[in-house]
């Protein structure tokens, strides 16, 4: 088994990243539009739907644009990677796999535990994301949930489930 250097991943990370924020933000122009069609439709105009409601409309809109993400982020990721592929659209892309240090399939508990560390790796400046160019090719995220990020190349068999 061979483990997956940064920029591999980093690339994983980018293709997962514009697939869920191009699929949720689309779900949420429809929301903002459904708003405004029935600002439209009610008896008072649109001008005035926005003076009274339309910012606070929009600021609670964005907040939940964000917490609906971050769910679907974490669900995306932690469903996928415990799933018998072992990774997300992404990482299949790039021809990599979330295992345990066993080179086995992640548990859905440890694939949501491994998403949730991802926000100390984060939090830490992106350094627990850096650590994955060292030598042994592991972030900090990896690290706390017993994991690794293998290259799987088309020809290799994959690991045991």
């Amino acid at each position: 088994m061979l483990r997956a250097g940064f920029w591999r991943r980093a690339g994983a990370f980018v293709i997962d990243k514009c697939l869920l924020t191009v699929g949720t933000y689309s779900l949420f122009t429809l929301a903002f539009f459904s708003i405004m069609l029935r600002a439209v439709h009610n008896t008072y105009s649109m001008i005035e739907e926005i003076a009274i409601w339309g910012h606070f409309k929009l600021i609670l809109l964005h907040l939940l644009f964000i917490l609906v993400l971050t769910i679907v982020t974490t669900l995306y990721h932690a469903i996928l990677e415990s799933s018998p592929k072992q990774a997300t659209l992404g990482k299949r892309i790039c021809q990599l796999q979330v295992t345990n240090t066993h080179g086995r399939r992640l548990t859905f508990m440890r694939a949501l535990g491994r998403q949730f560390s991802k926000g100390l790796s984060l939090q830490l400046l992106g350094l627990g994301y850096v650590m994955a160019c060292g030598r042994r090719k592991l972030a900090l995220h990896d690290r706390m949930a017993a994991a690794q990020v293998i290259h799987v190349r088309s020809n290799e068999p994959t690991p045991s489930s």
